[in-house]
């Protein structure tokens, strides 16, 4: 039956019914014209509407076998890190395919790929080019710039932010900013409140696409900070659902980033 289904995929003779482990993944099969090839998705995604709708099979990290089998994929799309789940589905006979969403170069390989190289996936990569142009600068004195992930009212938990190793790093240089993390590893670091202090970034840039319902106490946590962005009023919320998604919506979260940091 499988030696059929890949005879029959390789005459476009037959449909493929994909999974994507991921909500950028998703977003990017809609955008490129393949949204009617999915048959499920993560439990986070909630664009296009279209693929909100679709049968969810858990979350990123630990999705549902048992769903995934029901819903009887031809492939299975994961990003890098879901190295063991995608062994685990190959030992199922179920195809998989792994994509590197963590750089800009690669986001932009991956909406090739995954839109078989078709004019609509290179115009969505101009997009992204497009948005890189538009704001490359060389400040004499780069802002140094600090991107956290949540928003969160007591600075004494653990402040996840933005490495050096992930695409958000790329945008900030491409805003003509300088990430305040220095460090190549990890990728998203764990700051105490006392290395936050230390780091003293000029701006703060908070991603909170969940929309806490704390926010006023937390910035007022936040600008009580002995550091340089709250004493010159540069903490800024970014609620935009798409700015932590690495899809080709992530020319917008270029636009955003930058007009942030500068604004």
């Amino acid at each position: 039956m499988r030696l059929l289904v890949l005879l029959l995929l390789a005459l476009n003779l037959y449909a493929e019914r994909i999974i994507a482990l991921s909500p950028a993944i998703a977003e990017i099969l809609f955008a490129v014209g393949r949204g009617d090839e999915v048959v499920g998705v993560s439990e986070h995604t909630t664009y296009p509407k279209e693929a909100a709708a679709l049968p969810k099979v858990g979350g990123y990290y630990q999705p549902s076998i048992e769903t995934i089998l029901a819903l009887q994929p031809t492939l299975v799309i994961a990003q890098k890190n879901h190295t063991a789940l995608l062994q685990q589905l190959h030992t199922l006979h179920i195809a998989t395919q792994s994509v590197d969403l963590e750089h800009l170069d690669t986001i932009t390989h991956t909406i090739v790929a995954l839109g078989k190289n078709s004019p609509q996936a290179h115009t969505l990569v101009r997009a992204i080019e497009t948005a890189k142009k538009r704001y490359k600068t060389t400040a004499p004195t780069p802002l140094s710039v600090l991107l956290v992930f949540g928003l969160f009212a007591d600075l004494r938990d653990n402040i996840y932010v933005s490495g050096k190793e992930l695409f958000f790093n790329e945008i900030i240089e491409i805003c003509g900013a300088t990430n305040a993390i220095t460090s190549t590893i990890p990728k998203q670091p764990i700051l105490t409140y006392e290395s936050l202090i230390a780091l003293n970034p000029d701006v703060v840039l908070i991603i909170d696409a969940h929309h806490s319902d704390h926010t006023q106490e937390a910035l007022q946590a936040w600008y009580h900070t002995p550091i340089a962005a709250a004493r010159n009023g540069r903490i800024v919320v970014i609620e935009e659902d798409f700015i932590a998604i690495p899809s080709q919506r992530v020319a917008q979260s270029i636009d955003t980033i930058c007009k942030a940091i500068h604004d």
